[in-house]
């Protein structure tokens, strides 16, 4: 019986040992596809400002790259001379 355990206990092991490095590929590890539809927003990370074509390729990177860029506009990003009152 105790050998049964200690060997229930190893398989159990390496599967959850090989489930956390599956899905390295992105197609597994983020299911999802976006439309190429030009709805620009600005997205922030690390203290970069980047235009991403639409929220979704935003999304999509954040998975596939395991980054977060957040939204903070609805629009492409405005380099900070051509912000307004500069």
């Amino acid at each position: 019986m105790k050998a049964f355990s200690v060997l229930l206990v190893a398989v159990l092991a390496a599967g959850l040992l090989a489930s956390a490095f599956a899905g390295d590929e992105p197609g597994e590890r983020c299911p999802f596809g976006c439309l190429a539809v030009e709805d620009p927003v600005c997205g922030f990370y690390r203290g970069v400002h980047r235009t991403f074509s639409n929220s979704c390729i935003m999304d999509l990177e954040n998975c596939v790259k395991r980054q977060y860029w957040r939204k903070v506009a609805d629009c492409a990003c405005v380099p900070p001379a051509l912000a307004p009152g500069k």
